[in-house]
């Protein structure tokens, strides 16, 4: 009788009460996500059929992806990841100490050298130059708000590449790109050297969460037009009626 005394006092209030494990139910249902194993399956195949030699893990993070890389694809080449906030490329650091092969730049990409205002939001993971879209689905609005904006260093995938090229004897690269609706502009900044990328992953959205980011659409029209087929979309989120919002989409070089 407590239970439902409480239940029913909190409803008033537009809260519902839910067992733990129901709970965890619903939030896993909430935040689906399809197996990685296939994505990983995939990445293999075609770094084996491209014969990918070094990876530019562009938008890094904590460094995650490589750690997967390294464990679900088995990739043992050599990577660099750029990374911009700080605190983020103290945690990549700590982790590629013990790594020979990681590199790390603890700088951004984009389009052209110089500095640009980046922003750090609530979670860090959805931290961009762009800023957030209003009309971004809702279930972002917690987490992708910004926290605080400051000034960082900007390279072009065409100046670094030809450095790592030179320094690490590599010639077939997999430029993967996470930098939450900044892809196009560091895929633009690769322009003089798009003859080394073999294959490229990008962050592709059906659903705009940041200002006059490009969508899936837009995206593949200009890697299409780079001479890029799209090889696999794996979906990262989906809205309530399962449509996606974000994927990993694949490319790769036909020319």
């Amino acid at each position: 009788m407590l239970r439902r005394f409480i239940s029913q006092f909190l409803e008033r209030f537009g809260y519902f009460v839910v067992a733990t494990s129901r709970f965890q139910e619903l939030r896993s249902k909430e935040n689906y996500k399809p197996n990685e194993d296939v994505l990983a399956e995939h990445l293999r195949r075609v770094f084996d059929r491209c014969q990918v030699d070094c990876v530019f893990d562009v938008g890094a993070n904590d460094g995650a992806f490589v750690e997967w890389l390294r464990k679900s694809v088995g990739f043992a080449g050599q990577v660099v990841s750029f990374e911009p906030i700080p605190a983020q490329v103290a945690v990549l650091v700590k982790k590629a100490a013990d790594d020979p092969r990681w590199m790390i730049c603890p700088f951004a990409l984009g389009r052209s050298e110089g500095t640009n205002l980046f922003h750090v939001m609530e979670s860090d993971v959805f931290s961009s130059f762009l800023k957030p879209d209003a009309s971004q689905p809702g279930k972002y609005a917690d987490s992708n708000k910004i926290q605080t904006t400051f000034p960082v260093q900007v390279s072009t995938v065409s100046k670094v590449w030809e450095d790592i090229r030179e320094k690490f004897g590599v010639s077939r690269l997999y430029l993967k790109m996470d930098t939450q609706g900044f892809d196009l502009e560091v895929f633009a900044g690769a322009d003089s050297v798009m003859g080394s990328i073999v294959a490229l992953q990008s962050e592709v959205a059906f659903r705009r969460i940041y200002e006059g980011a490009a969508d899936f659409y837009q995206a593949s029209k200009v890697f299409a037009e780079a001479g890029f087929r799209p090889s696999m979309l794996h979906p990262i989120s989906f809205d309530n009626g399962l449509g996606m919002i974000e994927a990993d989409g694949v490319y790769v070089n036909g020319n």
